[in-house]
């Protein structure tokens, strides 16, 4: 077993000092048995060893597009851009009334082999 099964690497795209204080607390923490990394996406976007990458508003379009160049689509993408999931975001995230809520893009999951509990799914604002 390889370090990336050992832990659970969640990569930044596009991040602001906001948003990497809102991910520091995830540093360290075990999910399923498993050690959470957070790490800020490189310059060059790469995202290798990455099992989910947000991608802070504006940089979906760049983000998405170079992990499907590199071959990359069971990487679960989640952001809060207005065009993130017409971009090819999986989980765009939506803050309604003062409450964070989510939408889904299932066509991309798919293609990554990626699947999502049924409950999870009745919690999405709107499962395309």
């Amino acid at each position: 077993m390889d370090a990336t099964t050992k832990q659970i690497v969640l990569c930044l795209g596009n991040a602001n000092a906001d948003v990497n204080s809102a991910f520091a607390p995830l540093e360290g923490r075990v999910a399923n048995g498993r050690a959470v990394s957070v790490r800020n996406l490189p310059g060059s976007l790469d995202a290798s060893g990455c099992n989910a990458v947000y991608i802070h508003d504006g940089a979906a379009k760049k983000v998405l597009e170079k992990l499907v160049q590199a071959k990359m689509s069971n990487v679960l993408t989640v952001g809060d851009g207005a065009d993130f999931l017409d971009a090819g975001g999986i989980i765009g995230l939506v803050e309604t009334e003062g409450r964070m809520q989510f939408d889904v893009n299932p066509d991309p999951a798919v293609r990554g082999n990626l699947r999502f509990s049924s409950q999870m799914l009745k919690l999405a604002r709107n499962n395309r």
